[in-house]
């Protein structure tokens, strides 16, 4: 009796493990009843639904990229600290920068703009956009 027990434990155990790893397209195959066919059926249904959102998130992170990408503006993402967090193509073509260089430095050390800055803290402390045409001499 107890190896018929142990058994349906191990491969919910292993799937749980695949589960953590983020390998959501696995699935519980326990031939059981009772508790355990519900709980692999839950732990199924759970890695499936998962799996779906994570397919959409890939999804829309790829057409937000694209935007992104294909903006003609100079768009800069700062994070809540006002760090470059990421840039597109036309803000590494008007200001003569590559992301990699200026990702994670401040705006204030790669621009040398009180404005900009001035800016960029609106934006994150209000949790909004903010919209503003500046004069920015580079070399």
């Amino acid at each position: 009796m107890l190896g018929l027990t142990a058994r349906p434990f191990g491969d919910i155990i292993y799937a749980s493990k695949k589960f953590a790893s983020g390998e959501f397209s696995y699935r519980i195959n326990v031939n059981a009843s009772g508790e355990l066919k519900k709980l692999s059926e839950t732990l199924n249904a759970m890695a499936e639904e998962i799996n779906a959102k994570m397919k959409e998130l890939e999804f829309r992170r790829q057409e937000l990229e694209a935007v992104f990408a294909s903006m003609t503006e100079a768009t800069i993402v700062v994070d809540k600290r006002g760090n470059i967090a990421a840039m597109n193509s036309s803000a590494e073509r008007i200001f003569g920068l590559m992301v990699g260089d200026a990702s994670g430095k401040s705006l204030i050390e790669i621009f040398r703009n009180a404005e900009l800055s001035v800016m960029a803290s609106e934006a994150v402390s209000s949790g909004k956009p903010v919209s503003r045409e500046l004069e920015i001499l580079t070399p």
